[in-house]
């Protein structure tokens, strides 16, 4: 019950938003002006968004305990979480301690950020969005993530032959 009035809420926070913002594209404002009106709404539907997530939390873990509230969150994420941090982890084996906890931390923060998502598609941009600071972090710890790709696909090449 708590999951389908959790989506409900979560539906009615968007299409609110979506509308009024459709509304303010016809009414003709000046772009500057349009692009004011709708960074407020946009910024009142995540204030909204994060206290009704807060909420949703608490009443959770009223009948969950911590591993089984981040087990929700996956489903309702899509298992983004846990397919994006095994993919860093597998492309570069030899990421340090911190590295894999930047990545983690990051990735759950993306998680946190997309379950408040309407669709599938915006929870993916979110994903999408993290996983290139990740990128960008790694980066700059001196990977060379074109390198690592090859690298990876080889390992992949090898263990299918290895199966043969």
């Amino acid at each position: 019950d708590l999951m389908v009035k959790q989506y409900w809420d979560l539906n009615k926070i968007h299409d609110r938003k979506d509308r009024k913002i459709e509304e303010l594209k016809q009414s003709g404002l000046p772009d500057e002006k349009f692009g004011k009106e709708k960074s407020k709404l946009e910024n009142k539907a995540e204030k909204k968004l994060q206290k009704l997530q807060k909420k949703y939390l608490r009443n959770l873990s009223k009948y969950l305990n911590k591993q089984q509230i981040d087990g929700v969150k996956d489903g309702m994420t899509l298992g983004a979480f846990d397919h994006n941090y095994r993919g860093f982890t597998e492309l570069i084996p030899s990421l340090k301690q911190d590295e894999k906890e930047y990545v983690y931390n990051q990735l759950v923060e993306a998680r946190d950020k997309a379950m408040n998502m309407g669709s599938s598609e915006d929870k993916q941009a979110v994903f999408r969005q993290y996983k290139g600071k990740i990128n960008n972090y790694l980066s700059q710890q001196g990977y060379d993530l074109d390198q690592e790709r090859i690298e990876w696909n080889k390992r992949i090449e090898e263990a299918k032959r290895s199966k043969m």
